[in-house]
């Protein structure tokens, strides 16, 4: 009886703090589009992104037309950096920082600190998963 016991308050235990829910990381990661300019950006399991007007390009799969952005990306609580590879044609090796709510297929993104004008403006109005991931 009191392996049973301890069981169910392992079970619960994990339950309560979050156990087999989905990460907020694993939310993330997939395609979305932004609400500023319909732009795609994919967000890998590996840590890196990418980011550009099809979401071919986006997912570095057009060999004659890269992504416009490109870079890794990490998250710390609701925190998401995005530091830019330094071949990147838009603020090369420029990191902003963004703090992002996701509910349901929905990203909603608040800037907190980018000198990356162009990735600002596009990054930072909030996104829509997109429906067909490749």
């Amino acid at each position: 009886m009191r392996r049973l016991v301890a069981l169910a308050v392992l079970a619960a235990s994990a339950l309560a703090c979050g156990g087999g829910e989905s990460s907020l990381r694993d939310e993330m990661v997939g395609m979305w589009v932004t609400d500023h300019d319909g732009a795609y950006h994919t967000f890998n399991d590996d840590g890196t992104y990418g980011a550009a007007f099809t979401p071919e390009r986006a997912l570095g799969d057009d060999p004659d037309f890269p992504a416009l952005e490109w870079g890794d990306w990490t998250l710390d609580e609701s925190v998401v950096q995005l530091v830019n590879a330094p071949d990147t044609p838009y603020c090369p090796g420029v990191a902003g920082t963004y703090e992002i709510e996701i509910t349901g297929d929905r990203m909603l993104v608040t800037l907190v600190e980018d000198e990356c004008w162009y990735r600002s403006q596009d990054f930072g109005s909030s996104m829509t998963r997109y429906a067909d991931q490749p």
